[in-house]
């Protein structure tokens, strides 16, 4: 990312796009992973947001009540939900809002709050087959761009994709 005074950068730990192309849900861990991997990154900047709200591990409104909460614990500024049409239609209109809002004035405390902030096996072999794609694909752009007429590096952040 370019050296900017970002107020805000947010990762989306969308737990129902996961659970959609792993098969499985990673569980609220995959939040607690994503926030911490921002917060390593970027310091207090760095943030997450959460969706896609109705589908997924998310049909259930208290999953993502859940991991608003989660987020709220580990100290989330504000956690963006994709998308507020879904959100009202899924979980009943603006009442659903509300108690989002609450969600986010009450974090966990106490042992639930330490259980809660740990991020999953689940979260962490996702985290890692992620990582194992990103590092496939920054060590065949060259040969796969090359194929399309001009030989191009990888991305350099993060981590030049894994390499």
């Amino acid at each position: 990312m370019p050296n900017a005074p970002w107020s805000a950068l947010y990762f989306q730990a969308y737990r129902s796009v996961f659970a959609y192309h792993s098969g499985h849900d990673p569980g609220p861990g995959i939040v607690s992973s994503y926030l911490r991997s921002a917060r390593r990154e970027f310091g207090s900047v760095g943030q997450v947001s959460l969706g896609s709200s109705g589908r997924g591990p998310y049909r259930r409104f208290a999953s993502l009540i859940h991991d608003v909460r989660l987020a709220a614990t580990l100290g989330a500024r504000e956690v963006p939900i994709y998308s507020l049409e879904r959100t009202l239609r899924a979980y009943g209109g603006p009442p659903a809002v509300t108690r989002l809002i609450e969600a986010a004035q009450h974090p966990f405390a106490g042992p639930a709050a330490t259980r809660s902030a740990v991020p999953t096996s689940k979260a962490h072999d996702l985290r890692a087959a992620i990582h194992r794609s990103a590092r496939a694909a920054a060590i065949n752009t060259p040969l796969v761009t090359a194929s399309h007429g001009v030989s191009m590096p990888p991305n350099r952040w993060p981590e030049a994709c894994g390499l």
